[in-house]
């Protein structure tokens, strides 16, 4: 299924006879069409720009954009509402202002993104972050309480050298910190995280006493 050529414009769902999601080659400015679309996988593609109507499905709540080679999200990417779940993971990206409108947004997932020097500001109402293997992130400063937060994967980010602010992260139960290198402390942590996973760090100088470790 390379190109769009229903008319029925009430879908919901892209998937193939299997019910498995369809990999699209190329992102057509025809998507706009599909104003009910929920769910769309684009993984895999390498096209380095999505087209700006993608912006108009009002209704998707979930997009899968790993292993493109995307370098931009389109500048009113902040217009998708009812977005919750994101995976960028392997992409190289920047991020646009717009993308702190999504208020919908739970899960972001930006593994593996080897160009990532500034951590983007995200909306309030994540519940899940993983930024694995970002390996030229070096610092994460978090600009609004995260009250919702509650997993945050930073492992293999080995240049990371300063994680603050994390002290707004009222519900935050585990982080994990592999193979972090270059970061040798932590600020002031929540009392309501109960796991920090730490393998192969060997910087580490300052921990909150409250803390339980897990080295596995």
């Amino acid at each position: 299924m390379n190109k769009f050529n229903s008319t029925n414009h009430s879908i919901e769902r892209v998937s193939d006879r299997n019910g498995s999601s369809v990999i699209f080659p190329v992102l057509p400015k025809s998507i706009a069409q599909f104003k009910y679309l929920r769910c769309l996988d684009i993984s895999g593609t390498k096209q380095t720009n999505l087209p700006k109507e993608i912006c108009e499905l009002h209704c998707l709540e979930e997009l899968y954009l790993r292993n493109c080679s995307l370098e931009a999200l389109p500048e009113d990417f902040g217009k998708l509402i009812k977005l919750k779940s994101l995976d960028i993971s392997n992409d190289f990206l920047e991020f646009s202002p717009s993308f702190q409108r999504l208020k919908s947004l739970v899960n972001l997932k930006m593994a593996w993104n080897e160009q990532l020097v500034l951590f983007p500001v995200l909306p309030e109402s994540f519940i899940a972050l993983n930024a694995r293997g970002c390996s030229k992130l070096q610092a994460i400063s978090l600009e609004s309480d995260m009250k919702f937060l509650k997993t945050m994967d930073l492992s293999h980010c080995e240049n990371l050298t300063a994680l603050s602010t994390l002290i707004r992260c009222k519900s935050l139960r585990d982080i994990k910190l592999h193979e972090c290198k270059q970061l040798d402390k932590l600020d002031p942590l929540p009392e309501c995280l109960s796991s920090v996973r730490i393998y192969k760090w060997s910087k580490l100088q300052n921990i909150l006493i409250n803390i339980k470790f897990d080295e596995r």
